[in-house]
């Protein structure tokens, strides 16, 4: 299982959370499961002080965080 989520990891660029987490207060991308088990993505923080995800702007258990990846390079222009 651990060398298939590498070889996605590779792959997509998505971190699994049980493999890895981003550092402290860093904004990064993330997977969410919600309580209807839909997915979709949101930028959010890890604060390892309470072990919270702060999704958006606002904390809870729900939605669940999957996996994450760090944010894409902003636009440089042409």
């Amino acid at each position: 299982e651990r060398r298939k989520n590498m070889k996605t990891e590779k792959i997509t660029g998505w971190i699994p959370v049980e493999n890895d987490l981003p550092e402290d207060l860093k904004n990064v991308l993330v997977t969410c499961v919600d309580v209807w088990n839909r997915k979709y993505v949101e930028t959010a923080y890890l604060d390892t002080d309470t072990a919270t995800w702060v999704i958006s702007g606002w904390s809870s258990p729900y939605p669940k965080v999957t996996a994450w990846r760090p944010l894409p390079k902003s636009y440089k222009g042409v």
